[in-house]
């Protein structure tokens, strides 16, 4: 004996529904599928999430369009419009004209704007700064004066 999905006993054997409640679930078709165990039953739901995964990948890679708009820029960089305007007619980001009028910025090209605009961390500083003087000393025979301001 085991607990169903809705706190009801089940014994082996038994048949049960298998009621869709993830949006994966109802996918399938409106019949129900039966399930003679509830080991069997999560076995099916399983497969089913395997099975669909591909296809779930998929259409989130199509519900993301290749180019964007100014909206889509704004949201995408974390500004306001008026500063994806701004950054557009600066002319740091590459972008298409559709038809002439309307503005459209590839996800990929933004992407690679705001990783070219990355600002390294006190620990990388720190260590790039240390690669250098050990460096720089070991091509002089010595390590160079230090500047303080």
């Amino acid at each position: 004996m085991n607990e169903g999905s809705e706190g009801k006993t089940v014994h082996e054997g038994e048949v049960q529904d298998i009621e869709p409640t993830s949006p994966i679930m109802s996918l399938l078709p409106a019949t129900k599928i039966y399930a003679r165990t509830v080991l069997e039953r999560i076995l099916i739901k399983r497969y089913l999430v395997e099975y669909t995964k591909p296809i779930m990948n998929a259409l989130e890679k199509l519900a993301k369009p290749k180019y964007i708009g100014i909206d889509g820029l704004a949201k995408m960089l974390g500004v306001s419009k008026s500063t994806a305007y701004k950054i557009s007619a600066s002319g740091e980001l590459p972008r298409y004209r559709a038809n002439g009028k309307i503005v459209r910025f590839a996800r990929a090209d933004v992407i690679a704007y705001m990783e070219k605009n990355r600002i390294k961390s006190n620990d990388e500083i720190e260590l790039e700064a240390n690669s250098y003087l050990e460096n720089a000393g070991s091509r002089s025979g010595n390590r160079p004066a230090v500047r303080h301001n």
